[in-house]
């Protein structure tokens, strides 16, 4: 059984090439480590393949990190909950923030000023948004280039009456609304990225493995370079000190 989970894995498959890999792939990577270090004879070919199965492991474990990412990403992304269609038009097409300040500020505005016209354009489709729920009338005008504050003032009041409302109510229920879903909006997009910081923080075993494991593969690739090395000297005649015998001590 444990034979079978690792060739499935695919983390200490006797086969280097697991699923999403090609034997192109490997025989490419390898080639390339072989035409680098240039070994003579089967002893130092065998490092060298050791050492390109050490880093193509390595790599493996690392794609294996990001699609875990990925894939805790796509769910967080499922789980989150969708924005009301109506509520995302809205967003998508208005700058709800520019319409409240807007709105917050026409009673105090001089009715001689000009206004520009994304400005009276975004408080206009906000107000209608929030005021009609049935077709928007024929004769109501939409806001045009040269329209100052007052014109948007006497628009929002025949958008008043048609609605039975006072334009300070009309006001005032539109940018509460307004408010209100610019507060939802917060709400989703702080808790998505909230779950989102969690995802990138791995789980305890999952971390634990990957980092023994691609500690071992730096461990075994170091010893076959320096095999590699003593083997590549030696055969070209160095004379190499004896190694260094390090003997434990119980004192």
């Amino acid at each position: 059984m444990s034979a079978r989970n690792a060739t499935i894995n695919g983390l200490t498959s006797a086969n280097p090439v697991a699923g999403g890999e090609t034997e192109e792939e490997w025989e490419t990577f390898l080639q390339g480590y072989l035409e680098y270090f240039d070994p003579v004879g089967v002893p130092e070919e065998a490092l060298v393949t050791n050492m390109a199965l050490d880093v193509w492991r390595k790599r493996r474990i690392q794609r294996y990190e990001t699609g875990l990412l990925r894939t805790r990403f796509e769910v967080i992304q499922a789980s989150v909950p969708a924005t009301p269609v109506d509520e995302q038009l809205l967003i998508d097409n208005v700058d709800l923030e520019l319409a409240i300040g807007i709105l917050e500020g026409l009673n105090e505005l001089d009715d001689s000023q000009p206004l520009d016209i994304e400005q009276a354009e975004q408080a206009a489709l906000v107000a209608l948004y929030f005021g009609c729920s049935g077709p928007i009338p024929d004769w109501l005008p939409f806001p045009q280039p040269n329209w100052s504050v007052a014109d948007l003032h006497q628009w929002t009041g025949a958008l008043a009456e048609y609605l039975g409302s006072t334009p300070a109510e009309l006001v005032t229920s539109t940018i509460n609304k307004a408010r209100r879903i610019l507060g939802r909006r917060q709400k989703r997009l702080t808790a998505q990225a909230q779950q989102e910081r969690q995802a990138l923080i791995p789980n305890g075993k999952v971390l634990d493995l990957t980092l023994r494991y691609e500690a071992a593969r730096d461990r075994s690739r170091h010893r076959d370079q320096s095999d590699l090395e003593v083997l590549q000297r030696t055969r070209m005649g160095e004379s190499l000190p004896p190694p260094i015998r390090l003997e434990a001590s119980g004192d």
